[in-house]
């Protein structure tokens, strides 16, 4: 079960990746989004996530980082939004789990 204490990180900050880490952030939890490219996690630090849809419309402030090594701290739940040829196993979750604790 999800606290407000899980750590959390969504990996991929496309259309699906961005709309999913708004919607967690959105319901009261703590998350990081990890972007392909450094320009991107810096427009959404400073301006968020804006979405329109169904739901409304939103403009929802997250953390954004380019690298997993970057992450803050390590986290319980590492959300995977799969690209093209870029892809996490779990070897790699393991590891990004224990970064810098």
């Amino acid at each position: 079960m999800l606290t407000k204490e899980t750590k959390i990180a969504v990996v991929g900050a496309g259309a699906i990746g961005g709309t999913t880490a708004a919607f967690i952030k959105r319901a009261g939890l703590d998350l990081e989004i990890v972007c392909k490219h450094q320009k991107l996690a810096d427009i959404i630090n400073h301006q968020g996530v804006h979405i329109t849809g169904i739901k409304g419309e939103h403009q929802i402030k997250l953390k954004a980082i380019e690298k997993t090594s970057d992450f803050s701290e390590p986290k319980d739940l590492v959300l995977e939004i799969e690209e093209g040829k870029r892809k996490i196993t779990l070897d790699n979750i393991n590891e990004l789990l224990l970064v810098k604790r």
